[in-house]
């Protein structure tokens, strides 16, 4: 072993030079996407939800049609759809963890109303959020008495 290889700094057998290139290259953007620090600032942004993918271009720097394609390419998502679908995430973790009226989980996601919730929910989910909060809240099924003497 050389001394540009110690273990505590190699990562699956690369030397430390390997290790810091690959770092550096991690820190680059990916042929035609944000450089991690723009995907960072664009992701908090657009979390917010009060910001418009045109404010977020500008905060980033970048024209609206260049923020679109450079965001896709990084996430694969346009930043519409990664925004919507972090909304519907977090209103489906509220389905299944409050019993707080769906209604008011729908506002308090962004969505217009309970029937924009209840489709955008059914399209990505194939069921609505009160099927999806029942079949949650529901127990798992009871183990067989075989199966609870070898748990035990």
């Amino acid at each position: 072993m050389t001394t540009l290889e110690r273990p505590s700094e190699r990562g699956r057998g690369e030397s430390r030079s390997e290790a810091k290139a690959a770092s550096a290259a991690a820190d680059r953007p990916r042929a035609g996407g944000l450089s991690p620090a723009r995907e960072r600032l664009a992701t908090a942004a657009l979390a917010d939800g009060r910001v418009s993918v045109a404010g977020v271009a500008a905060l980033c720097g970048l024209s609206r049609s260049y923020f679109i394609r450079a965001f896709q390419a990084t996430t694969g998502l346009t930043p519409h759809r990664w925004a919507r679908e972090r909304r519907l995430q977090r209103a489906r973790d509220l389905v299944a963890g409050t019993s707080e009226p769906i209604a008011a989980i729908a506002a308090s996601c962004g969505f217009a109303d309970q029937s924009h919730f209840t489709r955008a929910f059914r399209a990505r989910w194939g069921e609505s959020p009160a099927s999806y909060r029942r079949r949650s809240a529901e127990p798992p099924p009871a183990a067989s008495e075989g199966e609870q003497r070898r748990c035990a």
